[in-house]
């Protein structure tokens, strides 16, 4: 390789963001993300955002990148699985340093015995006597409408 496209070679990948051509960028970015990273922290890390990586994926627009967008697709997917691997064994870590409300957690997901420490969303079928104690005035087929709807639209509830 001569010197002046060695130089050229430099120039270009000195306009690059952290100096990675688009392509390197690509595979450190599928790196990090295998590794466990957030899109965000593999963007950061390859000199990208994660935007701009997602454009890659678009079919429908000027940056699309077919092969990327598949192996972006597989990253993903396993890299979602180890993200909630890497959090359990944080969270498991905290209940066995101490951590009272981890071992809640764990103790709610895991053991029926334990299932009154779930969140009130989460615990199971309404139980409609209770409710019409609460709220007595409500006729019965009111109460017995709304845990129906309840039941129906049973959404995961995250609490913190």
């Amino acid at each position: 390789m001569e010197l002046a496209d060695r130089l050229s070679d430099l120039q270009e990948r000195a306009a690059q963001p952290h100096g990675l051509s688009d392509d390197e960028a690509k595979e450190l970015f599928l790196s990090a993300l295998y590794e466990g990273k957030t899109k965000g922290q593999a963007g950061r890390l390859a000199g990208r955002t994660s935007t701009w990586f997602r454009r890659r994926c678009n079919p429908e627009g000027a940056n699309y990148d077919p092969v990327f967008a598949e192996r972006f697709e597989r990253a993903s997917q396993q890299n979602r699985a180890q993200i909630v691997d890497d959090t359990f064994t944080a969270l498991v870590k905290a209940a066995q340093d101490g951590n009272v409300r981890a071992q809640e957690k764990i103790l709610a997901a895991y053991s029926e015995d334990f299932g009154f420490l779930k969140p009130i969303a989460q615990a199971g079928p309404v139980n409609v006597e209770q409710l019409q104690v609460f709220f007595g005035e409500l006729p019965l087929a009111k109460l017995l409408e709304l845990k129906e709807a309840r039941d129906k639209a049973r959404i995961p509830v995250i609490d913190s």
